[in-house]
């Protein structure tokens, strides 16, 4: 038990750290018409909604929510105390019980989704749990349906929270994994119809975009910015969220691809370096398929931010 005598849920366990004083819910970007449920954030926005539209069992946990006599917060943040990339607080009751979880956004689309059901999924546990009023009563809980995972600790788990991540990942998936067949082929850099805010500029690209069938696809890129450096780039990558090894020049350090798609034309991407995100990414292929837009940002070794929009054409090799 923290030194408060609190309670605080995370991703993949549980932990007691204590009942947060009340903090107001935002709700900037909210559209979805929910009374008990009541998310903010773009990223959080962005996740609800895919979550809701491909999973069938993610719309049965929101359902559960808004049927139950509480409400149950979602914003963007950190949590407290222990690294974690989300966790659920026991705010004190008022006229209804109250949660609220805290969901870090610069993770990969398909990963939030994940936490976000396996958190909802621990709501759905409290709220049905009429005597959870306070952490100890939260403890009581969870030693009954429950499971520790920090040996002797306050850390606890639910099979059925694992359970509910999994089952929404694989219908999640089941949707998102598709991509237009006008992705691949050959596509050459419009330099000029590209912008490059603090980053280098490209002056000539080429990308090489293959379906490598069993759903991987392979990717190569060739660059050379305004001061001649050339750049080569490549791998091969499903587009499930996980992160796939990029090979690159000698003297670059060890960088992985991750790409989540959000519908056939669309998809969000993370390049971690030395297994720190260091891009932030977001493709956009037009519905007629001759051109593509690759928005990049980050920040540089002197911690000023960079961002990219870069607008690649379809060539189509004479024959």
């Amino acid at each position: 038990m923290g030194p408060d005598g609190s309670g605080t849920m995370r991703s993949s366990c549980l932990v007691f750290l204590g009942c947060l004083a009340a903090v107001g819910p935002g709700a900037d970007g909210q559209r979805a018409a929910l009374l008990h449920i009541r998310y903010s954030g773009a990223r959080i926005t962005e996740t609800f909604e895919f979550a809701m539209q491909h999973s069938a069992t993610f719309r049965d946990l929101v359902g559960r929510l808004e049927e139950a006599d509480a409400v149950v917060y979602v914003d963007e943040g950190a949590c407290p105390g222990r690294v974690a990339p989300s966790c659920l607080h026991l705010l004190p009751r008022s006229t209804q019980k109250r949660l609220r979880i805290r969901i870090g956004p610069r993770q990969p689309l398909m990963v939030v989704v994940g936490q976000l059901a396996h958190e909802l999924q621990h709501a759905v546990e409290i709220v049905g749990a009429a005597g959870v009023v306070d952490a100890v009563s939260l403890r009581r809980l969870y030693e009954r349906i429950g499971f520790r995972t920090d040996g002797a600790g306050d850390v606890w788990e639910t099979r059925q929270a694992q359970a509910i991540a999994t089952a929404v990942l694989k219908e999640a998936n089941a949707f998102g994994s598709l991509i237009d067949d006008s992705y691949f082929g050959t596509w050459m850099l419009n330099a000029e119809r590209s912008t490059f805010d603090n980053a280098p500029a490209i002056r000539n690209g080429i990308r090489w975009q293959r379906d490598r069938g069993h759903g991987l696809v392979s990717v190569v890129t060739e660059t050379i910015d305004a001061n001649g450096v050339r750049a080569r780039w490549a791998f091969v990558y499903r587009p499930d969220g996980r992160d796939y090894a990029m090979a690159a020049d000698d003297d670059e350090p060890l960088q992985t691809f991750a790409e989540t798609t959000i519908d056939r034309f669309t998809s969000q991407f993370v390049i971690k370096r030395d297994d720190r995100p260091a891009v932030f990414g977001r493709r956009v292929l037009e519905r007629s398929g001759r051109a593509m837009t690759v928005e990049s940002e980050g920040v540089d070794a002197d911690g000023v931010p960079w961002k990219s929009v870069e607008r690649w054409e379809k060539h189509h090799l004479a024959h």
